[in-house]
């Protein structure tokens, strides 16, 4: 790795794991979890409970409560796929993160990769909506 690529890793893992990540439990299809990074840390994203998007008929601005995960690819020993079904726990709560919930990836949709920035992003669903 070249110290380009060593500094733009070292900010990707303070953009999503710094003062605000938040632990991550991924679960493989074969039952794998995965709970630390690379370094045997707890595993910690970016974790959004909701988003801002634009209504497309009004254009005005709505909420949508739809869970994203963000995490560094580096952090990860296996990366989801589509038309694999994982499953995420992560905090309901962000003030209290040893209560974590678990959520299903829908496997018809594809994680989010942002190839070149080195971060998937993953849209998980509660079991009643999978």
């Amino acid at each position: 790795m070249n110290i380009r690529e060593h500094l733009a890793t070292k900010g990707l893992k303070r953009m999503i794991e710094g003062n605000y990540g938040l632990p991550v439990v991924l679960i493989t299809p074969d039952g794998t979890t995965i709970s630390t990074d690379e370094d045997g840390n707890t595993l910690k994203g970016q974790v959004l409970y909701d988003h801002d998007s634009l209504d497309p008929e009004t254009g005005d601005l709505m909420s949508t409560k739809e869970i994203r995960v963000t995490l560094r690819k580096t952090a990860l020993s296996q990366i989801p796929v589509a038309g694999e079904t994982w499953k995420v726990s992560i905090p309901d709560d962000p003030s209290d993160t040893d209560t974590l919930t678990t959520y299903l990836m829908n496997p018809d949709e594809s994680p989010v990769d942002g190839q070149s920035a080195g971060f998937i992003t993953l849209k998980p669903k509660n079991v009643d909506q999978s």
